[in-house]
């Protein structure tokens, strides 16, 4: 057929005559190729145009020749086809679809086409296209209509065709499978871009057929489709990255390679500046949503990009974090600190999103920087409340904890055992990691657990510091069988200044929890929302958490609670930090309380035992070696093999084995002896002159001397900054600073006026021109000092860190203090720990040090520190290498003790230390020293002469003790009064040993500040505060400080007893007096004292000790100002001084309640002598504020016109203060006073003759009145007979 001839027939089926034209095309018997080509145009004209139905038909009818003979032609009219059939089965209104012509015809026609045309056709067909086919056709038609979804190869499509067909027929399914088919052959061949299907939509389907698994691809087809998700996300619109990020969103669920890949590509790109990395971090969110866990292990770089100062960068990061978190289970630790660190972020809008993050992380507890920002109104402070509180309440209890309680699973309290529950430990805000302890420290758990499964008590001893472990221990045996809700009580004797309180114990449990996953965690449950921590109130144990268990810890701080406890199935006895005196007596009683109860009993190498005086660092005495443990087979076992390099590296220092290993190996102790030129030769002297002293009854003046001399010999800084730092300590209220220089010498002085023995005046007389002289010498140059500073200066030179011991921890402060003013060292140095000042109890768990620097001897009770396993080198520095064999004494003694606690006398598992440097030969005759009268004589009486170095031995052990006190507590100064007159006339009286509020004129108005009232002028203005008013502050400050051991209002009512019984036995005594007329309170203070003696015959207190009791309880003005005021004697350090009183006045509340009142003194001494600062500092800051307060508004401010010493009273000392121009007749009255007030002291005579001090009394006394009085045995002033005699004469 002509070509003209099919171009008048195409014209006509466009024209108004097409039945005339579809006529002819009957007569066209064969369609060829040119005639189906020539007319497929103006045949898809018609069916797409024509509304009659005559002539549809007709036009599908030749249609569907052309389609079963060239089915490629006849691709260009499925889009008609498809739309006309839709079209009529979706109106067919219940009609059979098989019967309709129009409808039976197109699916002949589309079938043929399908069935005639290569898979990888594509159509260009939408879902709306053939919805009516594929709901409404027949299995015939429906197998067409998804056909030609599959052809479409859209993502829509293969979603369709991906759904549900299990209610379809095998022909309509078999007819999906092979659409599925096709469509993923065309995909796969437009996956580049260059295939038939959009790329964009290829990738869509493309991630739809992975997700499904209808396709397998190959790496190469992988890697295709991340190069087009990189081309397309930058250049698509905003609809189309939408489809794009879905699609990513399935293929990195599907395929994690992808997903890895296609986030370290990004996050590559986002860590740059590019402009367009923000659409980068939208796709990381897409991955996000598919592949959570691709996207948080990449912790490290995604925490990186957190730093970024950019703030949209962080937003994103934020964000995609969060993205992340929501949809896994859990979250790497990595992100805690970098996401955390954002809610401090400066900009508003990041802390929101971090806030937002933090939600979604899941974090359980909350962290503590998200609590930190719900104070207040601000919209911060509304958002983190709300996101705290949705996270403790959107929380679920664990499957886990129900087979706990069921028992069954158990948990794994280490690291290394296997299980279902692993045992956390919080090792940052927000972080659970899993507990390694190493081999060493589990081992103690373990073999502890195995013991009291055989019923046996079991003793530890610590070789090591860290007093917590006894609380995994305690954990430990609770969790072993959790669904068994076993009770253990915990003994723990902690102070503010030692491990172990109560809230320390809490804080302790805290920092624990169960999780299922043995990773480190951001979520696990708290141990006390799993076991019960309780506490003994007024004899019955009363909780303090909520635990989903049975099992209980009941934490007491005395020993005596316990025995109260019901039901124990065991005892933690925590002696780790500090042994309390008279403890084996309390383990005792609490062994017969308890006789089926298994106790554990835990020391360390390190505990504080308390003394009488010093106290003791080290193991205990007297244990069964045996028990102990750890034994020697599992010190063996962390030992045996390694070298001994373990102190090279502080940061790979493993607690307990490398302690283990340093003391195996042996520590080497330097002595380096400083030429201290004359000084020297002036310790020598006081040497000779303290040791002429020693042996005889001289009321232990040379034991003062000695004293005095080990003070400057051990005196690491210049003595007029040592002075400077005191003065003003005290200047700023501080009552518990050590004595200044010239107050140590002048007791010296004072001993040669009272020492009863005259063989000691002159030897005392002696040195203290000495000690005068050794002052002045180090005043000019200290060769110590010099010797610590070129130290430092060396360690600082080699890149090492040194450390300085002192023996107390106000020393140490000093020492801190003089070196940081006089830029010996930084404050950068001291804050990272290249340079550091230890006391004893900071000493104990002191980092990995180069060398430890000792200024001067130890005394025993500290000698384990020459032998401290984490320091390198002990170096010594002394003016007298003749302690250096005292100094290898105590330290091997103190191993030898370390030794006996593990295996006995016969066990040495640790090894002697060795002493080097300045040390004398072991051939060199020993030395002797000769004293006078006579030489020294052995415990045995026999004439054995002894070497210097055993006499400096008895001579340091013998004082240790009175130096200790003068160390660590207020040193008894003399109590100066001064009477303070303001404007308004009032008088007040305070004394040199109170702080009070000063205001002084400034510049700015003035700033008020504590002071002593030495530091008063004429012109301030003193600020008092209400008693009542102070005593509820300090009630306050109680409660936060002290409330944890025992409440603050019960704290004060223990102390009221105490107050309360010595005011009315004061009162009762002194009326039972007055019926024969006027006493003194001296004679009613000597009446109690004789009483008490007389009733109790153990009671060994001097007369002064009792009355400082019963004076300090008269002079508070209520139990709190008692507890308070440091100036005042809060009371007995020991139980039974207080029990005697109470039997002695028959105060059964006394006797009852004296292990009470005797605990709550101490707690009231340790928050007075750390504490009290920071309630002064507080007081403080509020009246500075400027700011309305009740504190502000209740003070009163009483300007001062005239300070004189002494106290407001009648009676005034005549002359010129008792200066020596005293007339005869005065100087009668002073012995009147002597005799009426006898037995007296320097510091009330002051009060009664109006002397600015008691320094003043002495003095007169020992030129005016020297024939008059005597010091009895307790020291106190009496008249001699010629005293007595004189007042009788006058009379």
């Amino acid at each position: 057929m002509s070509s003209d001839i099919i171009t008048k027939i195409g014209q006509g089926l466009r024209s108004s005559n097409k039945l005339n034209a579809l006529e002819k095309l009957e007569q066209i018997e064969n369609f060829d190729q040119e005639v189906a080509e020539g007319l497929i145009d103006d045949l898809d004209y018609v069916i797409s145009s024509d509304k009659n139905a005559y002539t549809l038909l007709q036009a599908l009818k030749h249609l569907r020749r052309i389609s079963t003979d060239h089915p490629r032609v006849a691709i260009k009219t499925v889009g008609t086809v498809s739309a006309l059939m839709n079209k009529t089965l979706g109106g067919l209104n219940g009609e059979d679809p098989s019967e309709n012509r129009k409808a039976s015809w197109a699916t002949d026609i589309l079938g043929a086409i399908l069935d005639g045309t290569d898979p990888d056709t594509l159509f260009q067909i939408q879902y709306n296209d053939v919805n009516a086919i594929v709901k409404q056709g027949s299995s015939a038609q429906r197998a067409i209509g998804y056909r030609l979804l599959g052809r479409s190869a859209t993502g829509e499509a293969v979603r369709i065709l991906l759904g549900d067909f299990s209610h379809e027929l095998d022909e309509v399914q078999q007819a999906r499978d092979a659409a599925l088919d096709e469509a993923g052959t065309i995909v796969l061949s437009s996956i580049d871009g260059r295939g038939p299907l959009a790329q964009l939509e290829a990738i869509d389907a493309f991630s739809e057929l992975l997700q499904a698994g209808q396709i397998d691809p190959t790496l190469s087809e992988l890697q295709t489709i991340e190069e087009g998700i990189f081309d397309r996300v930058k250049s698509a619109d905003s609809k189309a990255r939408e489809q794009l990020f879905s699609a990513v969103e399935r293929l990195t669920r599907e395929d994690r390679a992808i997903a890895e890949s296609i986030t370290d590509r990004a996050l590559e790109i986002v860590a740059t500046d590019a402009n367009d990395r923000y659409i980068l971090w939208e796709l990381l969110q897409a991955v996000a949503k598919g592949a959570p866990s691709v996207v948080l292990s990449r912790g490290d770089e995604v925490a990186t990009i957190l730093q970024r100062a950019d703030t949209i960068d962080t937003q994103y990061a934020l964000d995609l974090i969060g993205m992340a978190a929501k949809r896994h289970s859990s979250v790497p630790a990595t992100f805690v600190d970098p996401v955390l660190k954002q809610l401090r972020a400066d900009d508003r809008q990041t802390i929101m999103q971090a806030i937002e993050t933090v939600e979604k992380m899941g974090f359980y507890p909350p962290p503590e920087a998200l609590s930190s920002l719900t104070g207040g109104n601000s919209d911060i402070a509304i958002a983190a409340s709300k996101a705290r509180k949705r996270l403790r309440k959107n929380r679920r209890p664990p499957e886990y904890v129900e087979h706990l309680l069921k028992g069954d699973t158990e948990v794994n309290v280490f690291d290394r055992d296997s299980g279902q529950v692993f045992l956390k430990n919080r090792t940052g805000d927000g972080r659970w990691g899993g507990v390694d302890l190493g081999d060493l420290r589990e081992g103690i758990v373990e073999e502890t657990l195995d013991r009291l499964d055989r019923n046996e008590n079991v003793p530890i001893v610590y070789p090591y510091y860290e007093p917590s472990d006894v609380v995994i221990l305690t954990l430990a045996l609770v969790l072993e069988d959790f669904d068994l809700g076993k009770q253990v009580g915990m003994y723990s004797p902690g102070s503010q200044t030692q491990w172990g309180m109560k809230s320390d114990i809490r804080e302790e449990l805290r920092h624990y929890a169960l999780s299922e996953n043995r990773e480190e965690v951001v979520e696990a449950t708290p141990i006390p929302e799993l076991v019960t921590e309780a506490y003994v109130s007024d004899g019955e144990v009363k909780d303090n958490s909520d635990g989903a268990g049975e099992g209980r810890i009941v934490i007491t701080k005395k020993t005596e609670e316990l025995e109260e406890v019901p039901n124990l199935d065991a005892v933690v006895l925590n002696s780790t930090s500090r042994a309390r005196l008279n403890r084996q007596e309390s383990v005792t009683a609490l062994e017969d309380a308890h006789p089926e109860t298994d106790i554990v009993s835990a020391h360390s190498y390190y505990t504080r035992n308390d003394t009488e005086g010093r106290p003791r660092y080290g193991p205990p005495v007297g244990l069964d070696a045996a028990s102990v443990l750890p034994d020697e087979n599992l010190l063996d076992q962390v030992s045996t093999g390694d070298e001994a390099t373990h102190v090279e590296d502080g940061d790979s220092w493993q607690l307990g084995a490398d302690e283990v290993r340093s003391l195996r190996q042996g520590r080497d102790i330097t002595i380096s002896e400083i030429d201290g030129g004359s000084v020297t030769k002036l310790f020598n002297q006081l040497f000779e002159n303290s040791m002429e002293l020693m042996d005889t009854d001289a009321g232990g003046a040379g034991g003062l001397i000695f004293s005095r001399h080990l003070f400057f010999q051990r005196l690491p800084i210049p003595p007029q900054d040592y002075d400077d730092w005191v003065r003003e300590k005290y200047a700023e209220g501080d009552r518990f600073v050590p004595p200044l220089i010239q107050e140590r010498i002048e007791d010296v002085e004072q001993k040669a006026g009272v020492v009863e023995n005259l063989q000691a005046v002159q030897p005392l007389n002696a040195a203290k021109g000495i000690l005068d002289r050794v002052d002045d010498r180090l005043r000019e140059r200290n060769p110590l000092y010099e010797a610590l500073k070129d130290a430092i200066r060396t360690a600082r030179d080699e890149g090492k860190n040194v450390a300085i011991f002192s023996a107390s921890p106000k020393n140490a402060l000093l020492i801190r203090e003089v070196l940081l003013t006089n830029d010996i060292v930084s404050e950068r140095e001291m804050g990272e720990g290249e340079i550091s000042i230890v006391s004893p109890d900071e000493i104990r768990d002191i980092g990995v040090y180069d060398k430890l620097m000792i200024c001067g001897p130890l005394h025993p009770e500290h000698a384990g520190f020459y032998v401290h396993p984490r320091i390198k080198q002990t170096e010594v520095l002394t003016y007298d290498r003749s302690w250096a064999k005292m100094i290898d004494r105590h330290a091997s003694e103190y191993v030898d003790m370390l030794n006996n606690a593990i295996g006995g006398p016969d066990s040495s598992p640790f090894a002697e230390p060795t002493l080097l440097g300045d040390i004398d030969p072991e051939d060199e005759e020993r030395e002797q020293v000769e004293t006078s009268p006579d030489p020294i004589h052995s415990a045995s009486g026999t004439d054995d002469t002894k070497s210097k170095d055993e006499i400096l031995a008895e001579a340091l052990r013998s004082v240790s003790a009175s130096e200790y006190g003068e160390d660590s507590d207020r040193y008894e100064r003399e109590l100066r009064h001064y009477t303070i007159e303001t404007s308004r006339g009032e008088q007040i009286a305070l004394t040199n040993h109170e702080s009070v509020l000063r205001k002084r004129a400034t510049g700015d108005g003035g700033e008020i500040d504590w002071v002593s009232v030495d530091s008063f002028s004429v012109g301030d203005t003193l600020i008092t505060i209400p008693n009542d008013l102070e005593e509820e502050l300090w009630h306050a400050h109680l409660t936060d400080l002290y409330d944890d051991e025992i409440a603050a209002e019960r704290a004060v009512e223990t102390v009221r007893v105490w107050y309360d019984a010595l005011n009315e036995i004061f009162d009762r005594v002194k009326e039972e007096l007055e019926t024969g007329g006027e006493v003194s309170d001296t004679e009613v203070y000597n009446t109690i004292y004789n009483w008490v003696s007389k009733e109790i015959d153990e009671f060994d207190r001097v007369p002064l000790t009792v009355r400082n009791w019963f004076e300090s309880a008269r002079e508070a003005d209520n139990p709190v100002n008692l507890a308070q005021n440091p100036s005042l004697i809060l009371g007995p350090r020991s139980h039974h001084d207080i029990e005697v009183i109470g039997r002695a006045f028959g105060y059964t509340k006394l006797e009852t309640n004296a292990r009470d009142i005797e605990n709550t003194m101490e707690g009231f001494r340790t928050v007075n002598q750390n504490e009290g600062s920071a309630y002064r500092d507080s007081v403080r800051d509020s009246l500075n504020s400027g700011e309305s307060t009740r504190i502000s508004e209740s003070v009163t401010a009483h300007e001062i016109v005239e300070i004189t010493t002494g106290k407001p009273k009648s009676r005034q000392g005549s002359g010129d203060n008792g200066n020596s121009g005293d007339s005869e007749e005065e100087l009668i009255e002073r012995v009147k006073d002597l005799v009426e007030l006898a037995p007296t002291n320097n510091s009330e005579l002051a009060d009664e003759w109006g002397f600015s001090s008691g320094s003043e009394v002495y003095q007169f006394l020992s030129s005016e009145l020297s024939e008059y009085y005597i010091r009895n045995d307790e020291k106190l002033i009496v008249p001699t007979e010629k005293a007595k005699n004189l007042v009788r004469n006058q009379n």
